[in-house]
């Protein structure tokens, strides 16, 4: 550790302990009349001081462009949902989609489920109701 006292007018010191490749800085203030001392610390990492070039850390995945990257998730209920969405779009007021339950891939929980998110991110109001052969699917009044 390396003390570095100010001149004898100011009060306290700073100290530097070095760490490998950390520096603390503790700059120490005596308090003259109730005993007490207060520290400030300061914590400069070897990347954070100017002038220094930082050992380049060996890379254990490869690299891309940002650009490159696909934005979006396309999800296995993607196509349903948007089909059963877009249909809704067109429905007349009173009227309902008739899903045959076997044409769906999944379980038409899941594909309810689905619905429901995409419903509540696009704030809109879906019922839906099921029977042994179909899943309906309608637009709700507010």
């Amino acid at each position: 550790m390396l003390i570095l006292t100010r001149p004898e007018h100011a009060e306290g010191s700073i100290a530097v302990l070095l760490l490998g490749p950390v520096i603390l800085l503790a700059e120490l203030f005596n308090v003259r009349y109730d005993s007490v001392t207060f520290a400030r610390q300061v914590i400069v990492k070897e990347d954070d001081m100017p002038g220094r070039q930082s050992k380049n850390a060996t890379m254990h995945f490869k690299t891309t462009i940002q650009s490159e990257i696909p934005q979006g998730r396309n999800g296995k209920h993607k196509r349903i949902v948007t089909t059963i969405l877009s249909d809704l779009d067109g429905l007349k007021a009173g009227s309902a989609l008739k899903i045959p339950l076997a044409e769906l891939a999944e379980s038409k929980e899941k594909v309810r489920s689905a619905l429901n998110r995409a419903t509540r991110k696009a704030s809109r109001k879906v019922a839906t109701a099921s029977d042994s052969a179909y899943l309906y699917v309608w637009n709700a009044s507010e």
